[in-house]
């Protein structure tokens, strides 16, 4: 009830949902690209920083495309895993 009383402003239940699963989805998806990130060896960071890329450029250029290319492989290997799951369950 706070929300009304400081600004005076009434918000119906179907926009709170809405901006609820919109905060939760946003937290969802920023975990995972937390853990895929910190899934990346710590010497991708220490080799861009010897060339001298900043951090941006870092996450931009090396880290970025390695995590793509983790999440390629890991998307492929769940798609194989579904199709040889439901070829023995069809038997």
């Amino acid at each position: 009830m706070a929300w009304p009383t400081l600004t005076h402003v009434t918000v119906s239940g179907v926009v709170t949902l809405i901006c609820a699963l919109i905060v939760y989805q946003a937290a969802y998806l920023s975990e995972v690209i937390r853990s895929g990130i910190e899934a990346i060896p710590r010497g991708q960071f220490e080799a861009a920083r010897a060339l001298g890329l900043g951090y941006m450029t870092t996450l931009r250029q090396v880290i970025v495309p390695t995590f793509t290319a983790i999440e390629r492989r890991m998307s492929a290997k769940r798609l194989e895993q579904s199709h040889l799951h439901r070829a023995v369950t069809d038997r």
